[in-house]
């Protein structure tokens, strides 16, 4: 089997869902990092260690979003000259 092009849109679904993912992960470890171990008696600590729980999501997912037209158009470009990538099932 062949893939010879890959959907733009659906390639980019799918690494946005998994950068947001990883981007959760990421606004966790530094919520917890500026409320808790940063002492969290300043409010304004507190709100930015908040808001990185909002934003680091959101900010990786748009990115992966994008990466992943980039990614799926490089790749319809290369298989359109190499002939595709082949894939071995059962």
């Amino acid at each position: 089997m062949k893939i010879k092009r890959v959907l733009p849109l659906s390639l980019a679904k799918i690494t946005g869902v998994i950068a947001m993912s990883f981007g959760l992960i990421i606004g966790v470890i530094m919520t917890f990092m500026t409320i808790v171990a940063g002492g969290g008696n300043d409010p304004m600590q507190k709100f930015m260690g908040y808001i990185a729980f909002i934003i680091a999501p959101l900010g990786y997912g748009m990115i992966g979003f994008l990466m992943g037209l980039i990614q799926s158009w490089l790749f319809n470009l290369a298989a359109k000259r190499l002939g595709g990538l082949e894939i071995e099932t059962e």
